[in-house]
C-alpha cells in the first residue's frame, strides 16, 4: 500500500506522519462501515507511506478488495479517511485453473523456409441469465494473442502477453469483459499469433510447437474455460520466417481466406473444427508489466520510386509496428515488403 499526504490548511503545513491505520473489506459497504473484515491495521507507529505490506487474511483468487487509509500527525491529530482505492487479485493457486491448454492440429515444420501454420481462430459460445456486474477472464498463451467478446476486441493491448521465457512458465493477463456481455447468448473468440510458440529455445518434445491458449473466467456464477469444447479455424494470417535470429520474415495476409463474422455469435461454425487439448508443463503466474500500446502514427518523409518497379519508403526513424498501405489492385495481387537499413558506423 502507498498513499501522500496532501495539506488542507496553512495549521497543518509542515505536518510529519507519525502514525497510520489501514482498513481492508471484503466489500464496499463494508468499507463505509468502517469494517475491516479482511483487515484493520489498528494504528501502526512509523512515518512510513510507500510500500506497506498486506498484513490480513488469507487473499481469495479473483476477487476484489477495497481498503483506505488515515494517519496520525506529530500533534497527536488524525486525518481524515482518504478516498476509497481497491485491487483485485488473480488466480492465486495452481488448483485455480480449471480450463485446459488448448490449440489446433497444426505443428511447425521446421524445415520449412516459412512457417506453416495459419494462425488460429478459436471461440465458444454460452449463454448467461443476466449481465454480471463483475467478470475477469484470465487468459495466457504462447504465442500472441487478442481477445474479442461479442466481436468487439477488450483493450487496445497489442502483442500480448508481454515476452517471457515459455521454457518454464506462461504469463497469464487479467481482462474486464463484464461491459461487452449481455444478456442471453454471448460469444468469447481468441486469435492467436504463432510468433514465440516456434521460437527454437522454447521447442522440446513435451511442449507443442504451435500457438496455444488456456483461459478462463467467472461469468455470473458460470465457469468459462477453455477445453475441447472449443472450436477452431485457421484466420488468413500466417507468418514468414520461421521467427529465428535473420528469420523474423513479418507476416503473410491473404484477404481471400477472411471470415468477416468470425468473432461474432451467428457465424457459421459448421466449417469450424473442435480445439485440440495440450498439455505442456508450464507454470503459470499474473503478467507483472504494462501491456503493449500503440502510442503514435507516423507517416513517410520519403518515397521514393526506384528504376526495378519498386519503392523505397523512408519512414525517418527505427520503430516497432505496422504498415497502413492505400493500393489498388485485382484479386489475387500480392504486396511484398521488408526492411532494408543502412548501417553507419
Amino acid at each position: 500500500f502507498s498513499w501522500t499526504h496532501e495539506t488542507v490548511n496553512k495549521s497543518s503545513f509542515g505536518a510529519v506522519q507519525t502514525a497510520y491505520q489501514i482498513i481492508v473489506s471484503s466489500s464496499l459497504a463494508k468499507l463505509k462501515d468502517n469494517n475491516g473484515d479482511v483487515w484493520n491495521s489498528n494504528w501502526i507507529q512509523s512515518s512510513n507511506m510507500q510500500l506497506i505490506n498486506y498484513a490480513g487474511k488469507p487473499l481469495v483468487s479473483d476477487k476484489t478488495y477495497f481498503w483506505k487509509v488515515r494517519v496520525k500527525d506529530e500533534k497527536g491529530r488524525i486525518s481524515v479517511w482518504s478516498k476509497v482505492a481497491q485491487w483485485s487479485t488473480g488466480l492465486l493457486q495452481s488448483a485455480d485453473w480449471k480450463a485446459k491448454w488448448i490449440g489446433t492440429d497444426q505443428i511447425f515444420d521446421p524445415t520449412v523456409a516459412d512457417c506453416n501454420i495459419w494462425d488460429p481462430w478459436l471461440r465458444k459460445r454460452f449463454s448467461i441469465n443476466k449481465k454480471p456486474d463483475r467478470a475477469v477472464f484470465f487468459l495466457a498463451s504462447v504465442g500472441f494473442h487478442e481477445l474479442y467478446v461479442n466481436g468487439q476486441k477488450v483493450t487496445d493491448d497489442v502483442l500480448s502477453p508481454a515476452v517471457t521465457d515459455h521454457v518454464k512458465r506462461a504469463r497469464y493477463v487479467a481482462y474486464d469483459i463484464a461491459p461487452l456481455l449481455t444478456k442471453g447468448e454471448n460469444v468469447i473468440a481468441i486469435w492467436l499469433g504463432t510468433s514465440w510458440s516456434i521460437f527454437g529455445p522454447y521447442i522440446d518434445k513435451s511442449r507443442p510447437n504451435t500457438p496455444i491458449v488456456i483461459a478462463q473466467g467467472n461469468v455470473g456464477g458460470q465457469l468459462i474455460k477453455t477445453d475441447e469444447s472449443w472450436l477452431t479455424h485457421k484466420s488468413p494470417n500466417k507468418l514468414l520466417g520461421t521467427w529465428d535470429f535473420g528469420k523474423m520474415g513479418g507476416e503473410l495476409y491473404d484477404a481471400n481466406k477472411n471470415i468477416t463474422d468470425w468473432n461474432l455469435l451467428n457465424t457459421d461454425e459448421s466449417i469450424w473444427q473442435p480445439a485440440v487439448v495440450y498439455q505442456p508443463d508450464l507454470i503459470l503466474s499474473a503478467q507483472q508489466v504494462e501491456p503493449n500500446k500503440v502510442f503514435d502514427e507516423i507517416k513517410p518523409v520519403a518515397i521514393v520510386a526506384r528504376p526495378d518497379g519498386t519503392y523505397r519508403v523512408d519512414m525517418g526513424v527505427n520503430f516497432a509496428g505496422w504498415t497502413s498501405v492505400n493500393v489498388a489492385g485485382n484479386q489475387g495481387d500480392k504486396i511484398e515488403s521488408w526492411e532494408q537499413l543502412q548501417f553507419v558506423i
